[in-house]
């Protein structure tokens, strides 16, 4: 999707009509918009393994895109850990006009970051209508 089109446009004109200079404009509102998408990865265990040792690091990526920009959660085991209304110290965030990534960073796993994690989004650019898309990865951390 191309958002760089959205903006204001304007068209004018000059016509002479007996000696007399006529202008005339008119101006339209292109707003580009699209559902919300999802997109989740993680950095893979070291070594090829198929789970993480305690002491490993984590880290999982959450690109959520739309316009109008998406609203999320992003859950462990179903959990919130970061939402519009909840903070967390291991969630990076960085926004720009139509996208947000989150990066959940977790630098000596633990026992405890054996989980279910999920970023689940939404939007709504048609009125009674609301685009959801949602993403999970199971993490499993071994001794």
């Amino acid at each position: 999707v191309d958002y760089s089109v959205s903006g204001q446009y304007t068209c004018s004109t000059k016509n002479t009509i007996n000696s007399q200079e006529k202008p005339s404009s008119a101006t339209l509102q292109i707003n580009v918009y699209s559902h919300t998408d999802v997109t989740m990865t993680t950095t893979p265990p070291p070594r090829g393994r198929p789970y993480y040792l305690t002491g490993d690091t984590l880290t999982i990526t959450c690109l959520v895109e739309g316009a109008p920009r998406s609203s999320f959660t992003f859950t462990k085991d179903n959990s919130v850990i970061k939402s519009y209304k909840n903070d967390s110290s291991d969630l990076d965030v960085t926004a720009s006009d139509h996208s947000v990534v989150y990066k959940y960073k977790r630098s000596k796993l633990d026992l405890n970051d054996s989980a279910e994690f999920s970023c689940n989004s939404n939007n709504s650019f048609k009125s009674g209508h609301t685009n959801l898309d949602s993403k999970k990865v199971v993490i499993k951390v071994c001794k």
